[in-house]
């Protein structure tokens, strides 16, 4: 991941890796059966309202799209 807020709590360690002059995360660890990854990444700044009244204009969209095609 090129994301350096990515967190990952469970049995995971992490280790940086440079490719191509580009810094990557890579987390390396070992998991028994039924244990929980739990990715955590920081907010972006965006407001906690945004992201749904965007899905939901798309699924007004997406509807119409529909019906429209439909007819």
């Amino acid at each position: 991941s090129a994301d350096k807020s990515l967190r990952v709590r469970g049995a995971f360690t992490r280790s940086d890796t440079v490719i191509d002059k580009k810094p990557y995360a890579r987390w390396q660890g070992s998991m028994t059966a039924g244990e929980a990854v739990v990715l955590v990444v920081a907010s972006a700044g965006t407001p906690g309202w945004l992201v749904p009244v965007l899905i939901g204009v798309m699924a007004v969209v997406l509807i119409g799209v529909t019906l429209r095609a439909l007819r």
